[in-house]
Order: structure tokens, then C-alpha cells, then sequence
């Protein structure tokens, strides 16, 4: 009877040490969890014209879909037909959160109150790249004296490293007017567009960056470096920010921060042209700022 009795007790025990466990798990996973006032149920992300946009989705999917079981949400793509789209999606409020290039986050901080709070670290270039002029190897244009008279492409009017960039070394620094200069001017509407026109001989020579040359490589889009001339290389400039609208829940931002940097699909970011996602704040990104006015100031 007695050892019944210790058996029984035994058993009281475990049961109510099993309840109070329990009740400490879901004590703890209450405390972790975030708060979710003010969450909406779906999130727009916004995304620019880096290359085609069935293409975007398919480089861009296993980070949907890895921010969607992080945070409990339903994330909605929006692949912008240019960049001031993307742009004037965080100002309108139609876009919750965006990638785009560090002049459009520029601008999108200062019209839509845009925070920057990751950025990429690519393969190859790390926390920094670099804007380039390009013509094809075998074209017989080495250098920017060689392209006067020649077509050339800019990438679009908000992009820093198609753009602003080599926009300022050729009015700037060369005192070259481009629109007299060039045979023609054109804007390709992505990096990858450009890449394409100058290895197919539709424009002679554009503005790109090292990062997108490293992607095409990586895609088969072109061989290897070799299959173009470098023709000018700008200073380093901050990686792509990802930014979220200011007036998002803290809560809310502070778990798409966690839930981005913490994305480390190694095959997925290789597609991207990335090692992983890193911190980032606003400050890194005055450098542009400081371009952007001495562009207007030449105006």
C-alpha cells in the first residue's frame, strides 16, 4: 500500500510539474512574441527595376516567402516599371516597404518618409559598389574619348550608379554636355537592360554597375568580365537599401528588420548577388545626398 501510495504521489508530481512547464512555455512565447497593434494583415513590398520582372519574382520569392512565415503576414510584391514608381509608392503609402537603389531611397526618404534599415552585402563587392561606363570588348571604345559621337544609355533618371554618378564625372569633372557629346542619349530602364544593349550592339556604350556585371556573369548573360571594355569607375557608394515607411508600427518595423537580416538562404542570396542581408541606417547614405545637390547645383 505504501509504496502505491509513493507511486500515485509520483505521479501528482510529474502531472502537475508537466502543467507547469507548459504553462511556463506559453508564458515565455507570450513575453517573445511581438506586439502586433496596429499590424495590418498583408504587406506591400516594393521592388525596382533591377532587371525583368519575371525575373525579379523569381530572385525574390524565397525572401517572400521566408518573411512571410517570420512574421505571420501575407507579403505582396509590386515590381515597379521604373523607379520613381517605387518611389512614389512610399509616399502615397501604397507601398509598405521597399528595395530600391540608394538615390531613390534618397528621395523616397526626404518625399515619403522612407528609413533605410538593411542593405545588401554582395559576393563580390561587399558593403560598397561601384558605378561604370561600359562599351562592348571588341566595339574599339578604350575610353571616353574614344565614345564622343557614340550612342549612350543611362539606366534611369533616380538611379545613382546609372545615373547620377556618370552624370556628374562627365558634366562635372570632364566638362562634357553628354546631350551634344553622345550621338544620342537613352535610358535603358534597368541595369540589366543596358548590359544587354551593349553586348548586343544596340547602344555602343552605358552606364551601369560592377554589382549587375557580376550578376550577368553569374546568369550566363555574358561570360565573363572580358566581354566588356571598363571605360570609367566611380568612387564606392552604399550597397541597395531595403527601407520601410516611418510611420509603420515600431513593432512592425523592428520585426521586418529581424526578419530580413535573419534570411540566410545561401542558393537564394547567391541569386541575388548577395552573401546576406546587413544593418543599415540613414546617416550611411548622405554621401548621395551630397551628389544629389552638387548635380542640382550644376543645373
Amino acid at each position: 500500500m505504501k509504496e502505491k501510495r509513493f507511486v500515485v504521489s509520483g505521479l501528482i508530481v510529474l502531472a502537475l510539474s508537466s502543467i507547469l512547464i507548459a504553462h511556463d512555455s506559453r508564458a515565455t512565447a507570450l513575453q517573445s512574441a511581438p506586439d502586433r497593434t496596429g499590424w495590418a494583415s498583408t504587406l506591400t513590398f516594393g521592388i525596382i527595376p533591377a532587371e525583368a520582372s519575371l525575373e525579379s519574382r523569381k530572385r525574390f520569392q524565397p525572401l517572400i516567402d521566408h518573411l512571410e512565415q517570420k512574421l505571420g503576414l501575407k507579403i505582396k510584391p509590386y515590381f515597379g516599371p521604373d523607379y520613381v514608381a517605387v518611389i512614389v509608392g512610399m509616399a502615397s503609402q501604397k507601398l509598405d516597404f521597399a528595395y530600391m537603389g540608394p538615390l531613390a531611397y534618397v528621395q523616397a526618404a526626404r518625399r515619403g518618409g522612407a528609413v533605410a534599415f538593411a542593405k545588401e552585402n554582395t559576393i563580390k563587392t561587399g558593403l560598397g559598389y561601384h558605378s561604370l561606363i561600359v562599351s562592348r570588348a571588341d566595339s574599339g571604345i578604350k575610353t571616353l574619348s574614344d565614345a564622343k559621337g557614340k550612342s549612350f544609355a543611362f539606366v534611369d533618371p533616380e538611379s545613382a550608379s546609372g545615373y547620377l554618378l556618370p552624370w556628374l564625372h562627365l558634366v562635372r569633372d570632364l566638362k562634357i554636355k553628354p546631350e551634344t557629346y553622345f550621338k544620342n542619349i537613352s535610358f535603358g530602364g534597368s541595369h540589366e537592360a543596358n548590359i544587354e544593349s551593349v553586348i548586343e550592339g544596340e547602344v555602343q556604350v552605358a552606364a551601369t554597375n560592377d554589382r549587375e556585371i557580376d550578376v550577368a556573369i553569374r546568369d550566363g548573360e555574358i561570360k565573363n568580365i572580358k566581354a566588356l571594355n571598363i571605360l570609367w569607375t566611380s568612387q564606392t557608394i552604399p550597397t541597395f537599401p531595403l527601407a520601410y515607411r516611418r510611420d509603420l508600427p515600431p513593432s512592425l518595423q523592428k520585426a521586418l528588420r529581424e526578419a530580413v537580416l535573419s534570411f540566410d538562404n545561401k542558393k537564394a542570396l547567391e541569386r541575388i548577388g548577395l552573401k546576406s542581408f546587413a544593418p543599415a541606417t540613414d546617416a550611411e547614405y548622405d554621401p548621395i545626398r551630397k551628389l544629389e545637390e552638387a548635380k542640382e547645383s550644376l543645373k
